[in-house]
């Protein structure tokens, strides 16, 4: 052990605190929000915790340390620490502590179906630290400027990535309804409903849970359908026999096609349908769209789905007091800015290049965010570790 460092288990220099049963529906007032071992859950007029880092007891995730800002209600799903003695640690040493264990806190979790902290474990962990406040205070602050230069360079990022799909917006927006320079004065793309321009635009199908096997034909989902991209989500797949595909005539979605969800969020978002290993249909929520190529393009009709003005058709068409959706008689109504065919290609290839910038920067914020975060662990781990 280092000169001027300790080393005890950490029951024995700090007190282990569960918070506090509290349950939705008996909670009064909406000042502080509610934590347990996650996120916010809902909110409560009084609070118990101040400005400290939250240990999950139950359903313990990866993240299972977090430090929460401010006042807030802590139930029992987590707990927390404080020194027993404030005089031999301080309150931020011992949170900067909670965070640099967090992998050596969830190797400690029990159960299959639902990790769950091994409290007594927990309690048994060795703990050390520097003899010294002072030099408590100096880990600490360096650790706080780590933070903040993550914190700056990780924000700086996300701001170029918003501004470039501000951007890609307004070009979107300009190129959909906007006919080129250099086009006569007078000339602008006629608007045609949406149904007269497919030659197919057709719901889903209407499954129930009884209808559904392990595998066979996939069942497609509003939840695949993401705002001009197809969401995989094979995890959660869905699937018919072939038997049932025919005892109730479905509908096959080929690849290529468009699926335009008719409920949120929002309602109306667009994507184009991948190649699959396996036949496909999808469910009575989702607008099944093959598109007249004589007329336009799939990929220009899915970044129009993108822009102002076509989701400000869809709100305009769009009903439901507790959950908002729109009719396929509606929907087929939305007018789209329909440019010769040359046109749509020229303005896809374009919009293709906007994305392709954003999605590569994008691509930085998330290598940057891991490998600082990388970073942090590291100068955290190794300055709580100088005592060994």
């Amino acid at each position: 052990m280092k000169a001027n460092w300790a080393e005890k288990a950490l029951e024995d220099v700090c007190s282990i605190d569960y918070g506090t049963r509290i349950v939705r529906k008996h909670s009064v007032g909406t000042e502080y929000p509610v934590y347990g071992g996650g996120n916010e859950t809902f909110r409560a007029g009084h609070y118990n915790r101040t400005d400290t880092v939250v240990v999950a007891r139950f359903a313990m995730s990866e993240e299972c340390t977090r430090f929460v800002k401010g006042q807030f209600f802590l139930n029992d799903s987590g707990l927390t620490v404080a020194p027993l003695q404030e005089d031999l640690l301080t309150c931020d040493y011992v949170n900067a502590w909670l965070l640099a264990s967090n992998v050596q806190i969830f190797a400690l979790g029990r159960g299959t179906a639902q990790r769950n902290l091994d409290v007594p474990a927990f309690r048994r962990m060795t703990f050390r630290f520097p003899t010294s406040i002072d030099e408590q205070r100096r880990i600490v602050a360096k650790l706080d400027a780590i933070s903040a230069q993550v914190a700056a360079a990780t924000e700086n990022r996300k701001a170029k990535a918003l501004a470039l799909k501000a951007a890609r917006s307004a070009l979107l927006q300009q190129l959909c309804m906007e006919p080129p320079p250099g086009a006569a004065a007078n000339e602008v793309w006629p608007l045609v409903a949406l149904q007269e321009i497919t030659t197919l635009f057709t719901d889903g199908d209407w499954i129930e849970s009884k209808d559904q096997a392990s595998d066979g034909v996939r069942l497609l989902q509003t939840g695949n359908v993401g705002s001009g991209a197809f969401l995989d989500r094979r995890s959660k797949a869905r699937f018919i026999s072939d038997e049932t595909f025919g005892r109730l005539r479905c509908t096959e979605v080929l690849t290529g096609d468009c699926l335009i969800s008719r409920l949120p969020d929002p309602v109306g978002r667009a994507c184009l349908v991948p190649e699959s290993d396996s036949r496909m249909i999808t469910a009575v929520d989702c607008t099944i769209v093959r598109f007249d190529a004589t007329r336009i393009t799939p990929e220009y009709f899915v970044y129009y789905s993108g822009s102002y003005s076509y989701q400000l058709s869809v709100d305009a068409l769009t009903t439901g007091a507790t959950r908002s959706r729109i009719s396929r008689k509606n929907l087929g109504g939305i007018p789209v800015p329909l440019p010769p065919l040359d046109e749509q290609r020229r303005i896809v290839a374009k919009l293709d290049e906007a994305t392709a910038a954003i999605d590569s920067l994008e691509s930085g914020v998330d290598a940057a965010a891991q490998e600082l975060d990388a970073l942090t662990a590291s100068a955290l781990s190794s300055l709580l570790a100088a005592g060994t």
